[in-house]
């Protein structure tokens, strides 16, 4: 498969924030220039995913190498059962 943007693999926590789930703390699997792909593995997270929805948007603080945080906007592109796939909007 061709992607526009080569991914990254790198896991570390996030917390997203969900106008409806609240505040949830996640693992990444892989970023790239697009988006970023939540790596759900146990029942709990699970639970979460059915409970998303494609097109929802979530709001995140990402913290740079350099200490600097910056809050961005994601939409859910795609559900999996191990995960989901953010857009960056």
């Amino acid at each position: 498969m061709f992607r526009k943007h080569g991914r990254t693999s790198i896991r570390c926590p996030m917390q997203l924030k969900h106008q409806r789930l609240g505040s949830l703390d996640v693992v990444t699997k892989d970023i790239s220039a697009s988006g970023i792909f939540i790596d759900l593995q146990s029942q709990t997270d699970s639970a979460l995913l059915s409970q998303l929805r494609l097109g929802d948007t979530l709001e995140a603080h990402i913290e740079s190498p350099d200490s600097e945080t910056e809050k961005v906007r994601l939409q859910v592109a795609r559900l999996s059962k191990d995960g989901f796939a953010l857009m960056f909007i």
